[in-house]
């Protein structure tokens, strides 16, 4: 779903955050911050007009979101001719790492896929896998709504990974039944016994049985990576294979597909909840947005509280160095506040969070299996971009 892209998921997050950052014992307390909001609908014409509706009605002094990679790119331009701070948890794809000329003011809170493609780089060193397929969701170029989130993650992956032993297949999900997934099975066995995958979990789920029945399963000859963009650690807290309508049967053909699957998803904290319940329960009483039974937050959504908390650190800085009186003089310079973000370390709700030079959050991933006794994928190893490889 891309329930994690609405407003009603993000605004708690980022309230209560100005909240936390305004109160006795925020970095800007006693301050007053004024929140404004568009929807983008992850559309780059929408997105763009309600950026200019902003600027043009009152300049802001820092921008949060859009996560949509196709609207984040007009508006970064923008931001960057504007002056003004572009916070994102969005925008992993490799076009916004090189961020002069076009994209001088954007902090990626969620960093790169390249930092993905290292731990699964690192996952195949340890292994001594060479030969590897990607199979992934991608939109049909008739449609005209771009390449998927997928396409764009797996691209970056495999030039990070700079193999050539490689079979890639994409397909659109929407189109896709059962027996495409078969075809596309049959053919990617032939080719590699690493498949490295990207898609739905619903369509996860058909990929995986289809390779039961394929026999790629039970052989023990492949091994099956799920990279989960945005759903972080929820296979830890629900099991993704189960799904209630279907029979018992064929859900217990897709818990024991699983043991074939690791999948590879961004690092939580073990000492934090997120305030999970709290954010729900804004989100339910005032967004009229209700999460799912045991659906989690997700990450992309709480690294917004982070972006804020950023930000509060990066004018609280700003102040000590320039004073009150110039450091808040109108305009703000959101380009001397931004090159404060970039390098910083800070302990925030997801972690500890580190910015690098380039202004892209250090990413960390956690690697995990499924427990055939309990149903549940954990946490088997861990990837720290400092430390590599560590087996839990």
């Amino acid at each position: 779903r891309d329930d994690i892209r609405i407003l009603a998921t993000v605004r708690p997050v980022i309230e209560m955050a100005t909240k936390v950052v305004t109160g006795p014992e925020g970095a800007l307390r006693n301050m007053k911050i004024e929140l404004d909001y568009r929807d983008t609908q992850c559309s780059s014409t929408y997105g763009a007009l309600g950026a200019f509706d902003i600027f043009l009605k009152r300049k802001p002094d820092v921008f949060f979101g859009p996560i949509c990679d196709y609207v984040i790119a007009p508006i970064a331009r923008y931001t960057s001719v504007w002056g003004i701070p572009f916070l994102t948890t969005g925008g992993l794809t490799d076009a916004f790492s090189n961020k002069s000329p076009n994209y001088l003011t954007l902090t990626r809170m969620m960093g790169s896929y390249s930092d993905t493609g290292l731990a699964v780089g690192e996952i195949r060193r340890h292994f001594n896998w060479t030969v590897q397929a990607f199979i992934y969701h991608d939109n049909d170029e008739k449609q005209g709504k771009g390449h998927s989130d997928c396409s764009r993650a797996q691209a970056t992956i495999f030039r990070t990974l700079n193999t050539t032993d490689y079979f890639s297949h994409s397909f659109d999900e929407s189109e896709t039944d059962y027996k495409g997934y078969l075809r596309i099975l049959a053919r990617t066995k032939r080719k590699a016994r690493i498949v490295i995958m990207c898609a739905s979990p619903s369509t996860i789920r058909e990929i995986m049985l289809a390779a039961a029945e394929l026999n790629m399963v039970d052989s023990g000859e492949y091994v099956f990576f799920n990279i989960d963009i945005f759903s972080s650690m929820a296979a830890t807290k629900m099991p993704s294979w189960y799904v209630k309508n279907d029979t018992d049967e064929r859900n217990q053909r897709a818990k024991n597909a699983y043991t074939a699957m690791l999948q590879v998803v961004a690092r939580q904290p073990e000492d934090e909840e997120y305030r999970r319940e709290e954010v729900k329960l804004l989100t339910k009483t005032k967004f009229n947005y209700t999460y799912a039974d045991n659906e989690p937050v997700s990450t992309f959504v709480t690294a917004f509280y982070d972006a804020v908390l950023l930000y509060a650190y990066a004018l609280n800085d700003s102040i000590s160095r320039l004073g009150e009186q110039q450091a808040l003089r109108q305009p703000i310079n959101g380009t001397y506040l931004t090159h404060l973000m970039w390098g910083k370390s800070f302990k925030g709700i997801t972690g500890n969070v580190t910015i690098d030079s380039n202004g892209d959050r250090i990413s960390d991933y956690s690697l995990l299996d499924l427990n055939p006794t309990t149903g549940m994928f954990e946490i088997v190893a861990n990837y720290f971009h400092d430390g590599g490889l560590q087996f839990v």
